[in-house]
């Protein structure tokens, strides 16, 4: 299993972590900001991220892995999808036309996969045309957690959470280290 500090190391050798001081929004700040993590350029990494979020999801009686149609997202879904002996569902949303790449029955438990989710749409999309199909979520999981997205059977390898600090708190801040302006990496 791999220690919090690994996997933050990884995510950021992946471009998915910004260290500085940033401003979250006007009343968060943070030290760190969650991007994409861009799967192929690091496939090691990916491999263990993967196994580790696996193993704490813990066993799972799931007929497919449902993941966004974005390319990171897919190679995550590719892996969980390899290692439970199923398929990949992508799903699209292309102006708020939610669509999935093939059939999904009713009755039929999906695992959602993701780096992770850095804008609550999308996700809700996905997990709404599930619902409309009949199928059931029975896992969500994430590299990162974001804290745009909640779900009960949602769990991730690291949060960035705990690092968003009310700016009358903020101890960057309080050192006076130069406040940068947030972004999410592409």
């Amino acid at each position: 299993m791999l220690d919090e500090d690994e996997v933050w190391r990884m995510l950021e050798r992946g471009g998915a972590v910004r260290y500085g001081h940033l401003a979250l929004d006007a009343a968060h700040h943070s030290d760190r900001l969650l991007g994409r993590y861009r799967a192929l350029e690091h496939p090691s990494d990916t491999e263990r991220l993967c196994a580790a979020l696996l193993a704490l999801l813990g066993p799972l009686d799931v007929d497919f892995v449902a993941v966004l149609d974005e390319i990171d997202d897919i190679v995550l879904g590719f892996i969980a999808a390899r290692e439970a002996g199923r398929h990949v569902v992508r799903v699209g949303n292309v102006e708020g036309i939610v669509t999935p790449s093939s059939p999904i029955a009713p009755g039929s438990r999906a695992l959602v996969i993701g780096d992770a989710f850095l804008d609550a749409a999308p996700f809700h999309g996905l997990t709404a045309l599930l619902q409309a199909r009949a199928a059931t979520v029975v896992g969500v999981g994430t590299l990162a957690d974001a804290g745009l997205v909640a779900w009960p059977e949602q769990v991730s390898l690291v949060s960035a959470v705990p690092y968003r600090t009310p700016v009358q708190d903020c101890a960057l801040c309080a050192r006076q280290v130069p406040l940068e302006r947030a972004f999410h990496a592409p």
